[in-house]
C-alpha cells in the first residue's frame, strides 16, 4: 500500500506537470508545482535568492541581538528571550520577503494569503526551531550555537517554501530569461 493510497482526498494525488504534494490539514492541501526550471541558474533566481538572504541576515541578526539583550542582559531565560527574538526578527524578515526579495504586483490582490501563508509556515517554523534549540541546549550546546545550527537549515527549508507557496504567484514563462 503507497502512501497516496490511504489517503482519500483528491488533493494529495500529484498531476502529470508536479513533483510535490504537500498534505496540510482541513482545506490546506497544496500541491506545489516544482519543476527542473525552477531550479535553473537564471540571473533573476540568483539575484532572487541573494534578496532573500539578505532578508535572512536581517532576521537572524536582529534576532540575535535581542536574544542577546533580553538573555544576557537582562537575565530573561532562553525561552521569552527567544521568543521576543523571533517577533522582532519574523516581522523585519516578512517586510524585506515580501516587498523586496519575492516582490511581485500580483501580489497585493492576494496580502491575506500570503500573510497567512507565511503565518502558517512561521508556526511550523517555530516548533521545529524550539526543537532544535532545546534539543541542542539539553546535550550543553549553547543556545548562542543553536542559532547558527538552525539558521544553517532554515536557510534552504524558508527559500523553498517562499519561493514555491508562500510568495508564489503564477507567471508566464519568459524565453528571453537567461541561464548564468
Amino acid at each position: 500500500m503507497s502512501w497516496r493510497s490511504r489517503h482519500s482526498c483528491q488533493s494529495c494525488q500529484t498531476s502529470s506537470n508536479a513533483y510535490v504534494t504537500v498534505c496540510l490539514p482541513s482545506a490546506l492541501y497544496y500541491t506545489l508545482e516544482m519543476k527542473p526550471r525552477d531550479f535553473r541558474p537564471t540571473r533573476k533566481n540568483i539575484i532572487q535568492f541573494l534578496e532573500y538572504l539578505v532578508g535572512g541576515t536581517v532576521y537572524f541578526w536582529s534576532g540575535y541581538l535581542v536574544f542577546a539583550l533580553c538573555y544576557s542582559g537582562f537575565g530573561w531565560d532562553w525561552l521569552p528571550a527567544k521568543l521576543m527574538a523571533d517577533v522582532v526578527g519574523w516581522t523585519l524578515n516578512y517586510l524585506v520577503q515580501r516587498y523586496w526579495a519575492f516582490a511581485n504586483k500580483d501580489l497585493k490582490r492576494h496580502e491575506t494569503r500570503t500573510a497567512g501563508r507565511y503565518a502558517l509556515i512561521t508556526l511550523a517554523n517555530l516548533l521545529l526551531d524550539y526543537f532544535i534549540i532545546w534539543g541542542l541546549k539539553s546535550i550543553g550546546v549553547s543556545p548562542y550555537v543553536g542559532f547558527f545550527i538552525s539558521a544553517g537549515f532554515f536557510t534552504a527549508w524558508n527559500y523553498l517554501w517562499y519561493r514555491f507557496w508562500v510568495f508564489f504567484v503564477k507567471q508566464h514563462n519568459n524565453p528571453r530569461e537567461r541561464t548564468v
